[in-house]
């Protein structure tokens, strides 16, 4: 190893730069997935997507209360929720590599308000359905963006326990 040094770059040693081993440098992902701030970003946008989903019981309760709706109403509610999630998460192959994600999501979001809001000014069954089933389009996609991030990581089974 003579004439041979564990710096990376000689002349940065000699100018005061790292003075770390070359086998301890910290270098990027070779999947860029794989970075920390990304994989926390999706996991982050899946649970945005799901977070509709987990709280429907009480969103449908509190739907059916409110608006004095039957039984059977809330449940097309529920439904309605379900086929918009869905569509976005079945039909994911047809836009999912073609469309900006950054730019989907942020477009989501602004759904997401508007119809959670309209769910609550609107008291019409049919405008409810609608309401819902876009709502549940919006989350869908943001999930599907946040399940495909996680999906193209080099060790998807590790974050989808997460």
């Amino acid at each position: 190893m003579r004439g041979q040094t564990a710096y990376p770059n000689e002349a940065n040693r000699s100018l005061g730069g790292t003075r770390e081993p070359a086998a301890k440098q910290r270098t990027p992902p070779a999947n860029p997935a794989d970075a920390l701030a990304v994989i926390l970003g999706a996991l982050a946008a899946a649970s945005i997507g799901a977070l509709m989903y987990n709280v429907l019981p009480l969103y449908l309760g509190s739907m059916q209360e409110g608006k004095s709706l039957h039984s059977a109403q809330t449940g097309l509610m529920g439904t309605a929720f379900f086929f918009g999630f869905n569509l976005a998460g079945f039909s994911a192959f047809l836009w999912i590599r073609r469309f900006h994600w950054r730019a989907l999501s942020l477009m989501s979001v602004p759904v997401i308000l508007l119809t959670l809001i309209l769910s609550v000014t609107r008291s019409g069954v049919a405008e409810q359905l609608a309401i819902t089933a876009i709502s549940g389009a919006a989350f869908g996609v943001i999930y599907t963006i946040g399940s495909v991030i996680v999906g193209d990581t080099s060790a998807p089974e590790r974050w989808y326990g997460v």
